[in-house]
């Protein structure tokens, strides 16, 4: 009552409901987050759509969330403590490339305005790599494996393509000696994975490149390899047997990569005798150190299946580790878009849930 006489300015085409305060206590519920994962799928992926309902009455409640994306619809029921939260989990199939619409709502209940909440997000058709870099035996085995993914679109690029960056999903680098890599770091966009290898002596050399900053190392009796992070997601594919061994191969040759130089990493995989063979940084950005050697005449990794497999998996599990993009918003929060590439802001447009502008 203490807002009923007080004058309010808005703008004309907005709308203005004013909510009487209730006299006794009532049972409301509402939906607070919704999230997708990934946020960015492929056409034909999996999906796990995360619905969070709180509840602001002093009693334990079950609310039913009804779940819209496309044509698909799903609901569950869940028990949601007092003055607490619980997320309800859907996981569903998305089909087609495009702009979806997620709709989480929950059943009506004293105060219906926050019992819905919306979110979009993109369905992509393939993800983007690019290839850069010396030493060119490396970029080719990368190439080859991952245009036997045909949810990955490769692309070459040189030291001036600095516009392209801009554009990929994942940056790989061979036979850098890092100031390659440094020189574009300012350009590569937030959320790219870059995965960095130092390549071989005879893969720089061909290009007249510089040395790389590990010493290279030949055996005259194979290394063997093993996972060092069983329970990392990038290994799940694999933890039923059933897609072979990622850490199977013979190594005859490799970069010396002792433990204390990448001590801040999180090792994946390394050599028999403890040297580095991947490892991975999630900050400030999802990077990855490579150093399987993928040169057929040191190396028979880059002929086995569990190659391409794990380096699709590296693809995939690195969108958890780089995407930094919010999922859901409330009416009146401010927003703001950053232009990744330049074109016609004609083409800019704000649509509403049902495709209208």
């Amino acid at each position: 009552s203490g807002w009923e006489q007080a004058p309010l300015s808005k703008p004309p085409d907005i709308d203005l409901v004013k909510v009487r305060i209730g006299r006794l206590p009532a049972v409301n519920g509402a939906i607070t987050g919704v999230r997708v994962e990934p946020s960015n799928p492929l056409a034909g992926e999996d999906i796990t759509c995360h619905c969070d309902v709180y509840n602001f009455s002093p009693q334990p409640q079950r609310r039913t969330v009804y779940l819209g994306i496309g044509e698909s619809r799903q609901s569950q029921d869940v028990m949601v403590p007092a003055w607490n939260k619980a997320t309800a989990v859907f996981r569903t199939r998305v089909t087609a490339p495009g702009i979806m619409t997620l709709t989480a709502s929950l059943n009506e209940d004293g105060f219906v305005m926050d019992d819905t909440r919306w979110s979009i997000f993109s369905v992509r058709e393939a993800l983007r790599a690019g290839l850069a870099g010396p030493d060119t035996g490396t970029l080719d085995a990368w190439d080859r494996a991952l245009r036997a993914l045909e949810w990955v679109q490769t692309d070459r690029l040189g030291t001036g393509d600095v516009a392209r960056l801009s554009m990929l999903d994942v940056l790989m680098v061979a036979g850098d000696d890092g100031s390659w890599l440094k020189s574009m770091d300012r350009d590569i966009r937030k959320g790219t994975t870059v995965v960095w290898s130092p390549g071989t002596p005879a893969g720089v050399a061909a290009a007249g490149a510089a040395p790389a900053i590990f010493q290279w190392e030949a055996f005259d009796n194979p290394r063997t390899l093993r996972v060092t992070a069983v329970s990392d997601s990038l290994f799940n594919l694999f933890a039923g047997g059933e897609f072979g061994n990622p850490a199977a191969g013979s190594i005859m040759a490799r970069c010396n990569i002792a433990p204390e130089q990448v001590q801040d990493a999180e090792m994946l995989m390394a050599y028999d005798d403890g040297v580095c063979a991947l490892a991975r940084w999630r900050k400030p950005a999802c990077r990855y150190l490579w150093n399987l050697t993928l040169d057929p005449a040191s190396s028979d990794y880059a002929s086995r299946p569990e190659y391409v497999l794990l380096l699709g998996e590296l693809l995939l599990t690195s969108r958890m580790d780089s995407d930094t993009r919010e999922q859901g918003h409330l009416p009146g929060e401010p927003l703001s878009w950053l232009a990744e590439a330049d074109f016609p802001l004609s083409e800019v447009g704000l649509m509403r849930s049902d495709g209208t502008s």
